[in-house]
């Protein structure tokens, strides 16, 4: 009897052990997108000459507008490009067929940070690498947690909306939980809010003391 109980126990452990692991396979692939999309972003800046050039005139003019500009119209400026990953994933995760959209945004992430962290490297050796890890980095590192986050929220909410659709046996009043997905990108955006303003301060008074 006992060694009965052992196995049974034994079996619910590893049951449960695969259930919990299941629950994370999505978030594991997601951070598998961004990382594919970092070695790639590495991979055609070091490869291709016209997209390194590109990556320079985008980096000078970026540069050179800072001088121009005030904190508010830089942060706005922040705001609006890491909010759209955010609202992207908020709005297709609200459409049955939208869960493919979190994975682009995600690569499309991760190739731009790896492309910049590469082109900094490249050009400017240790200064580029003092940029990325005082300026760069932080920001981008929390952003791509938002997108992951706001992702894997996207997908599911898709997956639930298309089994709604689709599965006639679903019983009448089940409705994915659109309050609790609401409420959580009310708080991702709110995080992208500050995250950005950090952002704009780093560039402001930050970026203007490596001279590029």
């Amino acid at each position: 009897v006992k060694l009965i109980r052992r196995r049974k126990s034994r079996n619910n452990h590893i049951t449960g052990f695969i259930f919990e692991a299941k629950k994370h396979i999505p978030m594991f692939l997601m951070f598998t997108i961004v990382f594919s999309g970092l070695i790639s972003g590495n991979i055609f800046i070091k490869g291709n000459a016209d997209t390194y050039n590109s990556v320079r005139t985008i980096f000078e003019n970026y540069i050179s507008s800072l001088s121009g500009q005030t904190l508010l119209s830089v942060f706005l400026l922040q705001l609006a490009v890491n909010l759209s990953g955010v609202f992207l994933n908020l709005i297709f995760g609200l459409c049955a067929i939208g869960f493919p959209i979190p994975c682009i945004s995600l690569f499309i992430k991760g190739l731009s940070v790896g492309a910049l962290s590469s082109f900094m490297y490249s050009e400017f050796a240790l200064k580029g690498f003092g940029y990325c890890m005082l300026v760069f980095y932080p920001v981008q590192i929390i952003i791509s947690l938002i997108l992951l986050r706001s992702g894997k929220g996207s997908i599911d909410m898709s997956f639930s909306l298309l089994k709604l659709l689709t599965d006639r046996k679903q019983k009448t009043g089940e409705t994915p939980e659109i309050r609790m997905y609401i409420f959580r990108y009310i708080f991702l955006i709110l995080l992208t809010c500050v995250i950005s303003f950090v952002s704009a301060v780093l560039s402001v008074y930050v970026v203007k003391l490596f001279n590029f």
